[in-house]
């Protein structure tokens, strides 16, 4: 048990204190991250009680201060006071403690803090879609799901419409074919986002268990008259509608590659209810505060994303295609291309099947690049269009509708051409009718085209009775 926790203070030097009150009282020391006016304030005003260290790298070309212990690492039990008020600083910082042990680590909020970003979420189907939404509800983010252009801090989204099932590709291709501006105002480089991906074995014997359930799918029926081998026999290898089970899984892999996606496998997240291991879990969920600065304790969080009275107690443990696949279906799995279970990390490029007394010796219960994603920092875009004015929408009730300054404005035919930026020079954007969203925008367009019908009926009838 790591017995970590992360706290956050407002950047104040009072609110610090309070913190370092309240984390540490007078037993554990407090060691100083950055030496910097936060930290020569907080020496000048605290406790003469409190026992301070500096890490000696924190002092690197400076003059060393008086007074205070230069020390080379932070020790377990110590409180790590990581003040740095630049918030890529500060990620860096927090990502140097990702396998701590017994540390309290207290840190400013910033830009980063959780509740000031919002979060998307990916999740292949049959994969842990429903343990995503619970780990995310249980850092503390609300379920906001569909966003209209830009999503708000501290809600959790899915990258387009109302499904977290998003395809790489149609997101990449299809949709950059269809938005305007190469779909570059697309709020996704900018923002971080959780992907859960699961072992495509146990994946298609959970496709196999539900896909036939009446109302489960729009195709259950496709599948409603087989028996459960016939289904997952289809499931392996579909020539007819879904593909293949690498060919779905294939649709969800070049997500792993994008360096503001959080990869987090469904088995190192399930714990020891599941079939898992809390340590691992853990270690998982200390790596996701460090990268989105969540405050509160691994155990603390674990403890919410898994109930027995969730889908995933029931139909979701870890290993069920280890009772389920016959031989025949391990041999058809087999069989195909196995480039998705080695990207995912589940096997290697080539599993021996002739002998299925060491198939499953073969296969990773924790995918071997887990470790790799938990290491791998958080990078999002900093880049934002919002300077750049360009057309979403043309023709709505006489209306072009363009995004710009982080907005959607709304730009009438009966005005003429109109010029945003100077606008903005001018102090006058807020002469037009402009929205957070688009959907919000044409609401208000609706609106006042009506209400400019009615004056002009009115007017009108005025007229003819005069």
């Amino acid at each position: 048990m790591t017995l970590n926790n992360l706290n956050f203070f407002d950047p104040s030097l009072e609110s610090c204190v309070h913190e370092l009150l309240t984390a540490s009282g007078n037993q554990n020391r407090i060691v100083l991250s950055v030496w910097n006016d936060m930290a020569a304030s907080l020496l000048r005003s605290a406790r003469s009680d409190l026992k301070f260290a500096l890490l000696g790298k924190a002092t690197a070309g400076q003059d060393r201060p008086r007074g205070i212990d230069i020390v080379d690492t932070v020790s377990p039990g110590d409180t790590l006071l990581a003040n740095e008020l630049d918030p890529e600083a500060l990620s860096d910082i927090l990502m140097g403690y990702i396998d701590a042990e017994d540390l309290t680590i207290l840190a400013p909020r910033t830009a980063h803090y959780f509740q000031n970003r919002p979060l998307f979420l990916i999740s292949i189907p049959k994969g842990g879609t429903h343990l995503l939404y619970r780990l995310a509800e249980a850092i503390g983010y609300k379920p906001a799901v569909v966003h209209h252009g830009e999503p708000h801090p501290g809600n959790w989204y899915c990258v387009e419409y109302s499904n977290s099932h998003t395809v790489a590709r149609d997101f990449f291709v299809d949709t950059v074919r269809r938005a305007p501006f190469g779909n570059r105002h697309h709020p996704f480089p900018r923002t971080p986002t959780l992907f859960i991906y699961r072992n495509p074995l146990d994946i298609v014997v959970s496709e196999a268990n539900y896909y036939h359930r009446d109302g489960a799918t729009v195709f259950s029926a496709y599948l409603r008259n087989m028996t459960f081998e016939q289904r997952l026999l289809r499931l392996i290898d579909d020539p007819y509608l879904l593909g293949s089970i690498r060919d779905r899984i294939n649709n969800f892999v070049p997500w792993l590659d994008c360096e503001n996606v959080i990869p987090v496998s469904f088995e190192e997240l399930m714990g020891a209810k599941g079939g898992g291991d809390d340590a691992v879990k853990n270690r998982l969920i200390w790596s996701l505060q460090m990268k989105l600065h969540i405050p509160g304790s691994p155990e603390q969080i674990g403890a919410h994303i898994f109930s027995e009275s969730s889908p995933t107690f029931h139909e979701g443990r870890i290993g069920a295609s280890r009772e389920k696949m016959s031989d025949v279906a391990i041999g058809r799995f087999f069989g195909l291309n196995q480039d998705f279970m080695q990207m995912t990390g589940y096997a290697d490029a080539h599993v021996d099947a002739s002998n299925m007394e060491r198939v499953w010796k073969q296969i990773n219960t924790i995918p071997a690049k887990a470790e790799l994603f938990r290491r791998r920092p958080l990078r999002v875009s900093k880049e934002d269009w919002r300077d750049t004015p360009f057309n979403v929408e043309w023709d709505f009730l006489g209306h072009n509708i363009a995004r710009f300054n982080g907005r959607y404005y709304a730009l009438p035919y009966r005005i003429g051409p109109v010029d945003l930026v100077h606008l903005r020079s001018r102090g006058k954007l807020g002469q037009l009718l402009s929205a957070h969203d688009l959907e919000t925008l044409k609401a208000q367009i609706v609106t006042e085209e009506h209400i400019f019908k009615q004056l002009y009926r009115f007017i009108r009838a005025r007229r003819q009775m005069s």
